[in-house]
């Protein structure tokens, strides 16, 4: 029981691209695409397609109230990851939003945030390791951000926006800029506006400061818009 709920990891810490992370990763991949290849199976079903989401993300939000509850226990930054001022909490509470609400209006930023969970799941800022219950809420509820954006795409057929990344863009500037000024007043690092992880990412090679601040407010911008050049657009419809 210590090795699920200990306040410091027991054990190997977990590594990057380690055996186990690519085990976690391989399990993530292989059941995205089960989730593509069933797609017209789970179509034909409508009681599956609207409630798959839901049963998956009980488990996702139960993983985040213990994560909070366990670290509220050893007071290990509560009241810091309690805010949902991360892209991933952001998202996160977004999965609610979305999954009760069925709304395409949700998923135009839900598209974008979401995929900064990607990049967590490549390079985990954590360093708890198999079983502990931070390792496993952390891969899971990251897992199922990205899921739940791949499921909205390819089974329900969502599409984006031709307004969307404008619409992203009038949103993220300000974010992005409020939550820097929170970094600085209260000398937290959410969305890592003011420094990269303990953990190795390509966000370590943008320097510090102000220009680590710009570099990665122009990369996340520049993501953005290739992520909805690819994504798949509302046809514009017009009166003959």
């Amino acid at each position: 029981m210590d090795s699920i709920f200990s306040k410091t990891p027991v054990g190997i810490p977990l590594v990057e691209f380690s055996p186990l992370h690519l085990t976690v990763l391989a399990l993530f991949v292989s059941f995205l695409i089960v989730t593509i290849v069933f797609k017209k199976r789970i179509q034909a079903n409508p009681f599956l397609c609207k409630r798959l989401p839901l049963y998956l993300g009980f488990g996702c939000w139960a993983f985040e109230l213990v994560f909070h509850v366990w670290s509220w226990y050893w007071s290990l930054d509560f009241i810091e990851t309690l805010i949902p001022l991360q892209l991933c909490s952001i998202s996160l509470l977004m999965t609610i939003w979305l999954v009760l609400s069925d709304s395409p209006k949700v998923f135009q930023f839900y598209y974008f945030f979401s995929w900064g969970a990607v990049l967590a799941l490549l390079f985990p800022s954590i360093s708890y390791s198999f079983p502990h219950v931070r390792f496993l809420g952390y891969f899971y509820c990251h897992s199922y951000i990205v899921w739940l954006n791949v499921y909205y795409l390819c089974v329900r057929q969502f599409k984006i926006e031709t307004t969307a990344f404008r619409n992203l863009v009038i949103v993220m500037i300000p974010l992005a800029v409020a939550v820097r000024w929170i970094d600085l007043t209260f000398h937290y690092d959410y969305m890592f506006l003011s420094g990269p992880s303990a953990t190795e990412s390509p966000l370590n090679f943008l320097g510090d400061g102000m220009e680590y601040f710009f570099k990665l407010l122009g990369l996340a911008l520049a993501g953005f818009y290739l992520l909805y050049l690819l994504a798949p657009k509302q046809r514009k419809t017009g009166s003959l």
